[in-house]
């Protein structure tokens, strides 16, 4: 993990003024237009950690997902469920083929 440098820790304080502006003038009634341009990256969450690991290693067990995710088993056993998309058969949890495609 990288920490992040000066220059992009100015621009996302930047944005928060910007978002915080917006804000007030939501509140307010007025619209404001942004003229930033600088995209704003969208963090990983865990669920996308999960499916990226099991992508790149195929049917895994959750301790081997946990492992080499770093993410708590207790997450872990909380994501992997039929409703997230995956499946478990013999012990070892994939993506469900119709959450692939």
């Amino acid at each position: 993990m990288h920490l992040p440098t000066a220059r992009q820790l100015q621009r996302l304080a930047r944005k928060h003024r910007e978002i915080a502006d917006h804000l007030d003038a939501a509140a307010e009634g007025i619209e404001v237009v942004s003229e930033s341009t600088v995209p704003v990256p969208v963090p990983e969450t865990s669920l996308d950690r999960i499916r990226k690991f099991l992508q790149g290693n195929g049917p895994t067990r959750r301790t081997k997902i946990s492992d080499g995710t770093g993410i708590p088993m207790g997450t872990i056993a909380g994501l992997l469920t039929p409703e997230n998309g995956f499946e478990r058969n013999e012990g070892l949890w994939s993506i469900k083929a119709e959450a692939t495609g």
